[in-house]
């Protein structure tokens, strides 16, 4: 596989993280993982395992909506085969979905290990840092015109 190849590959899996993620799609998030990867959110080490991850993932579903816009990818090919890939996200949250309580604006890095041969490959660890946060003020009339119409 040619290095322009991994590189579509690896942002593939990473835009299928975020789509995952703020769909709140469980199945969707499995597939992406290794059976034994490792997760480290903002200094919270979730156990080791796809099921600890999905489970500690699964406090997504408080949040009304989320909507992660990703940069660009840096990819590193590490020399026992893994790849190292960080990329930083804007993300919109919208805590309970009646603009009683302010959405959040985030700025995120995600660092993921990503392992497994071409054409098959999973996240095999991932580290999560808020890098800021900010209130976003927003009527709840906003908020489901912006996310209804989401695929």
């Amino acid at each position: 596989m040619s290095q322009s190849e991994t590189r579509h590959e690896i942002r593939d899996l990473v835009d299928r993280y975020a789509i995952s993620l703020d769909r709140r799609d469980r199945d969707g998030l499995a597939a992406l993982f290794t059976e034994d990867v490792t997760a480290d959110y903002d200094g919270t080490l979730v156990a080791p395992g796809r099921a600890a991850l999905l489970d500690y993932l699964g406090q997504l579903a408080n949040v009304a909506d989320s909507l992660h816009h990703l940069g660009p990818l840096t990819v590193v090919d590490e020399p026992d085969g893994t790849v190292d890939v960080v990329v930083n996200a804007l993300v919109v949250a919208i805590p309970d979905g009646t603009g009683s309580v302010p959405a959040l604006l985030r700025s995120l890095r995600y660092r993921f290990t990503v392992s497994g041969p071409a054409g098959s490959r999973r996240i095999r660890s991932v580290r999560h840092r808020c890098l800021w946060q900010s209130d976003l003020l927003m009527s709840a009339d906003f908020s489901r015109r912006s996310f209804q119409d989401r695929p």
